[in-house]
């Protein structure tokens, strides 16, 4: 049916990088529950690998975030707030 339409809903608050900064923290730790442990060095209790894949996506954000528009820096921020959700606190 060609002629038929659907319109989207989407609360203002559901539309701040803060929403979308806490939905990717909670995905991150979901993350954390759904996969198998780690092994390999760790800080602080955490995979090395983790903490620098969750700073270098943070730093990437912040960069992007001055340079470039929200179609670019918005991976980055999913990115590294599902990083950092992975390093919470179980």
């Amino acid at each position: 049916m060609p002629e038929a339409s659907i319109q989207h809903y989407i609360p203002v608050e559901r539309m701040t990088t803060l929403f979308i900064r806490q939905w990717y923290l909670g995905y991150g730790q979901y993350l954390t529950m759904s996969e198998p442990s780690w092994n390999g060095p760790r800080l602080l209790g955490k995979p090395r690998w983790l903490w620098r894949c969750a700073v270098s996506a943070e730093a990437k954000y912040r960069l992007h975030r001055l340079i470039s528009p929200p179609e670019i820096w918005i991976r980055d921020l999913i990115a590294a707030s599902a990083a950092w959700g992975q390093l919470r606190k179980e």
